[in-house]
């Protein structure tokens, strides 16, 4: 099965189960908005995301989830690389606020990458997918998908940027360490992903909706999914929080990191 149809395969199960950058000191002094939370997982309560507020699905089964304290180790690579063992999890629409890139939003996921391979440069064992719902669906659906290797957090590039799901800029991390908190503020055309309050990578958003396949859910607005979605890779990551905040603060911190990309990786 191709990255077309793996992709998109997985994403309609989820909906119908329903560059190396430098970086310079800035201040300021912005009031914090005030701001709404809701929470789709967490892990402090003992269950599975299912009995929470995530949907689950799976091309072939083999995916487990392990409950251990704190949240759930979620893990693909029980089969070996090629076959369509695509799964993951989608925040629950009826509870999912607008996504609107005006004013903005945040997407929270405490995750920790316990391990996890590819066999190519341009695929990872774990991907967040985020897309807007901006003018209640009349405008183009826009947004992100990050992917996670072991040692880099990375964003998957549109057509204007290399081509459809192509290596886009990325930002050497040790993501599996520990669970961190990493959060992804949208807000008009950019976003910024921050790492346990500290900013760790920037740039624009991505229109994927000129990609084409028989299966195809990049034109669907108001989406927060995550999971292996790809036959070429795979992954082993305990995630123990999972939320959406509305509008994003002014300020996440008194003092943050503003990120100049000087490279972009293949």
């Amino acid at each position: 099965m191709n990255r077309l149809l793996a992709i998109s395969g997985l994403m309609v199960a989820l909906l119908v189960a329903v560059g190396v950058a430098t970086a310079v000191a800035v201040k300021t002094a912005v009031p914090l908005q005030d701001t709404t939370t809701v929470v789709f997982y967490d892990g402090s309560l003992g269950t599975l995301p299912e009995a929470q507020h995530l949907f689950y699905g799976e091309l072939l089964a083999g995916p487990t989830q392990t409950l251990v304290p704190g949240g759930v180790i979620f893990n693909t690579l029980v089969l070996p690389l090629g076959q369509a063992h695509m799964a993951g999890f989608a925040a629950d629409p009826a509870l999912l606020p607008q996504l609107a890139r005006t004013p903005g939003y945040t997407v929270t996921l405490a995750l920790q990458v316990l391990n996890e391979i590819h066999s190519s440069p341009d695929r990872a064992g774990f991907s967040l997918l985020v897309l807007s719902d901006d003018a209640n669906g009349t405008e183009t659906v826009k947004g992100l998908e990050l992917a996670f290797w072991q040692n880099e957090v990375w964003a998957q590039n549109d057509a204007t940027q290399g081509g459809y799901f192509t290596h886009g800029e990325g930002v050497s991390f040790n993501t599996t360490t520990a669970v961190v908190r990493y959060d992804l503020f949208i807000i008009t055309d950019t976003y910024r992903l921050s790492a346990d309050g500290q900013p760790i990578l920037s740039g624009p958003i991505r229109d994927y909706t000129g990609f084409e396949g028989t299966l195809d859910p990049y034109e669907t607005p108001n989406v927060v999914a995550f999971g292996d979605n790809t036959t070429s890779a795979g992954a082993r990551v305990q995630f123990n929080y999972v939320a959406v905040t509305l509008p994003v603060p002014s300020v996440i911190e008194p003092d943050f990191l503003l990120f100049l990309p000087v490279a972009i990786r293949p």
